[in-house]
């Protein structure tokens, strides 16, 4: 589509020039032996067509201007792997804070500030028929920062705990030392030490 008024009337001018030429070259070809004047005004008309060719005055509409390109930023991307690293092998240390031993050297883990112990941490470390008179929660270690240390409360277990002999079923919680032996349902005996 033209754009400016300059363009418009390039476009007109090509029109009429090129039906002038077209009307001149029939002219010519039918008319012309038979009138002279009409030979030329055709060839006068034939050379204006020429000229508006050869001077520029017919244009031809330009091919619009491509479209802007979008501006290509590239990214680096950290590589992707294609598979999963294999996970690390199995670990056969625990971290604990504490730990229950038996005499026979066999260990129950403190893994926790608090942590609730029952039947199913004892069952393997007595006859099946002891340890029904566990509850299955039968009390609970924890540490309290404030005080530095840790402690044991009953939790209204059936049988209750022995700590050191006595039981501390309904005291609430009971200061627990290093070296102390705690008995659920009193029957197994059950070394409380710190650390791992």
């Amino acid at each position: 589509m033209p754009n400016t008024l300059g363009e418009v009337l390039g476009a007109v001018v090509a029109i009429l020039a090129v039906a002038a030429a077209t009307a001149a070259s029939l002219y010519l070809l039918v008319l012309a032996p038979r009138e002279p004047i009409y030979a030329i005004i055709a060839i006068f008309l034939f050379a204006a067509f020429i000229s508006l060719l050869y001077f520029g005055f017919m244009k031809l509409p330009a091919a619009p201007p491509p479209p802007p390109q979008p501006q290509v930023v590239s990214v680096v991307s950290p590589p992707v792997p294609t598979a999963l690293p294999p996970p690390p092998p199995p670990q056969e240390t625990i971290t604990y804070i504490a730990r229950l031993e038996t005499r026979d050297g066999k260990v129950v883990p403190i893994t926790s500030v608090r942590q609730a112990l029952g039947r199913k941490d004892f069952e393997k470390l007595v006859d099946p028929a002891l340890a029904r008179a566990i509850s299955r929660e039968h009390f609970t270690i924890f540490y309290d920062f404030r005080a530095g240390r840790f402690y044991i409360e009953d939790r209204s277990s059936t049988n209750g705990t022995l700590l050191n002999g006595m039981n501390i079923r309904g005291k609430g919680p009971v200061e627990l030392k290093e070296g102390d032996t705690i008995s659920p349902a009193g029957v197994l005996n059950l070394t409380f030490k710190i650390g791992s």
